[in-house]
């Protein structure tokens, strides 16, 4: 039997709806639709659209509003899906929107679970869904520490993800019992040369982290080795910004390198999925779309009562398995997931450490 197909794509200018009846729970989507972010918005929502057709019962209504990638638009927006009704909030994208929606959101007790990856809007009734750098780390250093690496270097751009990225990075080595010896930022518009060539004569690292993506990852790892840094001897280590990237294998000096990334089984069925239904590949952020609008049909299709988006719903310590695998939101509002380890050959990439299936039970539970 074929697999059944999600439905078309809402149109991009929502209707006003009638108020809720008792026996509807509608959940709202705050994305963009229109301005430079629409096609990431158009994905979340495309995404959300499947996991409604896939998980939800007839009385689950995911409502989507547009809030043009500005934090005006999106006040505007909360505002309206608030007076519809809404009893969860998916979204919005960006950290500025979540803060000025917050207000609202909080003044008729309604939960957000956002996109953003900015810890710091989290909290007070407000969760983050997206693919934190903190949770990569982790997972990161937590296979390589079985693998016995405990000496960690960082070779990464002097940009705000750069140095983030390094910030999460040295905080789990420590919390693992292991170190970073050397970090070193190099102009992400300018060559690596002088900031590999003070790596290599600092020495001492077992592994080296390179958040970097695309031409400038080959750039940068092509000079690893010019100055002495050799893979046979020293673990390279990436990002989820290599995750879609299908000619990692073609540069020699990250074959053998080892990054983290959600379950690729259910990533690729996704994948498939979204482009059987809507014609193209899907944005990298798509998969928080269905994951976030599958957790809200789930929780309604459970619940016994008109409120099933408190926070104790919403931090089941269990979790919810997801796209990116599983996910839990813990209640401070951040999210707790699992990846997998894949390793760079060089014709692909191959599964090394699956993500685990469950996970450890919380303090105190």
């Amino acid at each position: 039997m074929e697999a059944p197909r999600p439905a078309e794509p809402a149109p991009q200018a929502p209707v006003a709806q009638e108020p809720a009846r008792p026996d509807q729970t509608r959940v709202a989507m705050l994305v963009p639709l229109t301005g430079p972010a629409a096609s990431a918005g158009q994905g979340l929502l495309n995404a959300g659209q499947m996991a409604v057709f896939d998980v939800a019962q007839e009385d689950f209504i995911l409502q989507p509003y547009d809030t043009k990638g500005t934090a005006a638009g999106a006040r505007e927006a909360a505002s309206r899906a608030v007076a519809e009704g809404a009893q969860l909030i998916l979204g919005p994208l960006f950290a500025e929107s979540v803060r000025a929606i917050a207000p609202q959101a909080q003044a008729a007790n309604v939960k957000i679970v956002s996109f953003s990856t900015d810890t710091t809007v989290s909290g007070n009734g407000i969760y983050v869904m997206g693919l934190l750098l903190t949770e990569q780390a982790q997972a990161l250093v937590s296979f390589a520490r079985t693998q016995g690496l405990e000496r960690f270097a960082v070779l990464a751009p002097a940009s705000d993800y750069g140095r983030a990225m390094a910030t999460a990075f040295r905080d789990a080595a420590g919390q693992a019992g292991a170190q970073v010896t050397a970090v070193e930022y190099y102009s992400p518009g300018g060559p690596p040369d002088e900031a590999v060539k003070r790596l290599a004569q600092a020495g001492g690292f077992q592994a080296l982290l390179v958040p970097e993506r695309a031409q400038k990852l080959r750039e940068v790892a092509a000079m690893l080795p010019f100055h002495g840094i050799r893979p046979e001897q020293t673990q390279v280590l990436g990002t989820l910004l290599w995750a879609d990237d299908r000619d990692l294998g073609r540069e020699p000096a990250l074959v053998g390198a080892w990054y983290p990334a959600p379950s690729p089984q259910s990533r690729d069925y996704f994948t498939t999925r979204f482009r059987e239904a809507y014609g193209t590949e899907p944005p990298a952020i798509a998969s928080l779309g269905y994951d976030a609008a599958a957790l809200a049909a789930v929780l309604a299709s459970r619940s016994q009562d008109a409120t099933p988006f408190d926070d104790g719903d919403l931090t089941n310590a269990n979790g919810f398995m997801g796209v990116d695998g599983l996910f839990r939101l813990e209640r401070g509002g951040l999210v707790d997931r699992t990846f997998a380890i894949m390793r760079v050959t060089p014709n692909g990439t191959e599964l090394i450490a699956p993500a685990p299936d469950a996970f450890t039970p919380r303090v105190g539970s």
